[in-house]
């Protein structure tokens, strides 16, 4: 999957600020690539016309939680907690799909895991809610820590590496981890038999995924397999805080 093809949504989520939605969660223990993408660098994809729209990448270009490591350089966060965690659980939202991110016909469902999803036609979607649960929260390096840091490397940047400087590179500054979440997907036609299938065939297998058809055009997703997911980043230009 492109990274153009990875989200389905940027939008603001109360408490939290914009961010990107993951089509496909990533299962993300502590130590996991997922995991430690916050503070790291990756690539920023050009999308949409005149390639006017940046959207992060979702894998590493360089060490792993590089921009904590910068931050700690800088003598005014030396001994401060850099990273802060805030529980969103009982948040909901709706979420309106981004037709610029290219999500065909056989896109997976949002919010599911790979190991339980269905390919759900993206261009009839109408809109798609989610409702967070316990152990759902934001994870996040304060905005002010890194124009901090980032301004105390550019005085000393023969310290650092060159990519902290490359503005096709992007920060993430934020992840939202989630646990228990439900999902439900409203389209503008008929779920198919065969979708109504497959989901019975997934709520059999004892996933920890269980969908539940509420009418003709909407289904609600539960997720709740006790393992942590990633499910939206958001990240920023360094040289444009």
């Amino acid at each position: 999957m492109s990274v153009r093809s990875s989200y389905f949504a940027k939008a603001p989520l109360r408490g939290v600020g914009k961010m990107h939605f993951l089509v496909t969660p990533q299962e993300a223990a502590v130590g996991s690539a997922p995991r430690t993408l916050l503070g790291s660098l990756v690539k920023e994809i050009d999308v949409g016309l005149f390639s006017l729209k940046e959207v992060p990448g979702l894998e590493h270009t360089w060490k792993r939680e590089y921009v904590l490591q910068v931050l700690q350089q800088d003598p005014s966060l030396q001994n401060v907690p850099l990273v802060e965690e805030v529980s969103l659980a009982s948040v909901s939202q709706e979420l309106k799909v981004e037709k610029k991110f290219k999500l065909g016909i056989d896109a997976n469902v949002p919010g599911v895991p790979a190991s339980a999803t269905i390919g759900i036609d993206f261009t009839k979607v109408r809109k798609v809610n989610m409702e967070l649960g316990e152990g759902c929260r934001k994870i996040y390096i304060p905005e002010d820590f890194l124009k901090s840091g980032y301004a105390h490397a550019q005085k000393h940047s023969n310290q650092f590496d060159r990519q902290l400087f490359d503005d096709d590179r992007m920060a993430v500054s934020q992840i939202l981890i989630v646990r228990k979440m439900k999902v439900t997907v409203e389209s503008e036609s008929n779920f198919t038999g065969d979708f109504q299938a497959k989901a019975t065939d997934i709520n059999g297998l004892g996933l920890g995924v269980t969908y539940e058809k509420k009418t003709e055009r909407k289904y609600e997703i539960d997720l709740d397999d006790g393992k942590e997911y990633l499910f939206a980043i958001r990240a920023v230009q360094l040289d444009n805080l």
